[in-house]
């Protein structure tokens, strides 16, 4: 199930170090050839937010979905990976991105995952295919895993 909370946080610059995959919502859509659920299970398995330094909130992962080419039809970059308070001592086969300060709308996901996620994305591309007075700002969305009962999309807006 998907809600759509009706505030509309602002969060100011934030840091990440994580993973990082180039892909498209088409490679994604084919099992083949997506790249996400493999970038999870490596990410997971070699325990890798245990190397990541100056974490913020240990615990709490983050997904970035930022440098996209375009819309959601483009290419756009993916990081799994945790806030941190500076982008010093990266480790290597990582990527440290800063995120510019921006409004959100959030789409709460809530059920099993990985497919409560893949449903809650379904209900952000078919809420933006529709008019509205917000319109995606294609500069960063985030998915915020902080609890066992779901998950936080933030989809910046303007």
């Amino acid at each position: 199930m998907t809600l759509i909370e009706t505030n509309f946080p602002t969060r100011g610059e934030f840091h990440i170090i994580g993973r990082a995959e180039r892909t498209t919502n088409l490679l994604e859509s084919d099992p083949i050839t997506a790249r996400i659920p493999a970038a999870w299970e490596t990410f997971i398995q070699d325990d890798l937010t245990a190397f990541i330094p100056h974490q913020i909130n240990p615990g709490i992962l983050l997904a970035i979905y930022a440098e996209y080419e375009g819309d959601h039809a483009g290419e756009y970059t993916h990081i799994i990976g945790a806030e941190v308070s500076r982008l010093s001592a990266i480790p290597a086969g990582m990527v440290g991105l800063t995120v510019a300060p921006a409004h959100y709308m959030v789409f709460r996901a809530v059920g099993e995952m990985p497919d409560a996620v893949f449903q809650a994305w379904q209900a952000v591309w078919d809420y933006f295919a529709q008019p509205s007075i917000y319109q995606r700002a294609y500069t960063a969305d985030y998915e915020h895993y902080g609890d066992t009962t779901g998950v936080s999309i933030y989809v910046a807006v303007r």
